[in-house]
């Protein structure tokens, strides 16, 4: 992790604190309860959350939090909508699908640009971001990446509709991938992408990836999702 990627990403962590504080007494009183859900498994990339609890910055602000792994963004954005969590670390995209659906959510806070990659097995098959059309893709729908592919596919002229979807769990998608069970993943950089490097490197198959930014998708990547009460 980059040392300006560990600064936003602590100072959005603090944030959560911030924003907590309206609702939450100072000194003397109880700590206040509150649910922080992140985005999907815990990576690198989520190291600022602990760090803030381990150190007592939320204690500090009058806070007791439960910081929560997810699914994906499309969950934790849903979570946050039905009141089961109080705060959201979740794709902006999928936040503005689903606002534009009924949920009740709101955007808070931005961080960065969307992480998003594309990785396949190094073998000839896929050469070319235009070779994803007609080829197998493991993913959950739950995971943000869900809603960008079809954006990212139109930018690059690629047929969504031709991608044949195979409906994986978040957690073994690499292994799906490198297993040729599917021709390619999005994983998001920062952590998860690694993930799925070490999983090739144990059997022995090299890896081809591209960045979404890079090739087209450069928008809002991670927020802070807060339920919208209006």
């Amino acid at each position: 992790m980059s040392l300006t990627t560990g600064r936003a990403l602590s100072i959005c962590a603090i944030g959560v604190a911030l924003l907590l504080l309206s609702k939450a007494p100072l000194q003397g009183a109880e700590l206040t309860p509150a649910t922080i859900r992140l985005d999907f498994i815990i990576g690198g990339k989520h190291a600022p959350w602990y760090v803030a609890l381990e150190k007592g910055f939320y204690a500090k602000r009058g806070l007791n939090p439960t910081i929560q792994s997810s699914t994906g963004s499309a969950d934790t954005v849903r979570a946050i909508g039905s009141g089961s969590a109080d705060f959201g670390f979740a794709d902006i995209g999928t936040a503005i699908v689903a606002k534009s659906r009924g949920t009740p959510v709101e955007v808070v806070a931005q961080f960065g640009y969307v992480p998003a990659t594309i990785l396949w097995r190094d073998e000839g098959v896929i050469k070319t971001i235009k070779d994803l059309a007609g080829k197998s893709w493991a993913i959950s729908p739950g995971q943000a990446q869900w809603f960008l592919m079809p954006a990212y596919c139109r930018i690059n002229k690629i047929d969504f509709k031709s991608i044949k979807i195979q409906e994986t769990a978040a957690p073994i998608q690499p292994a799906a991938m490198v297993t040729k069970k599917a021709d390619f993943i999005v994983m998001y950089r920062a952590s998860n992408d690694e993930i799925a490097e070490q999983a090739a490197a144990k059997v022995g198959v090299k890896l081809s990836r591209v960045f979404m930014k890079d090739t087209g998708l450069d928008i809002y990547g991670t927020g802070l999702i807060a339920k919208d009460d209006d």
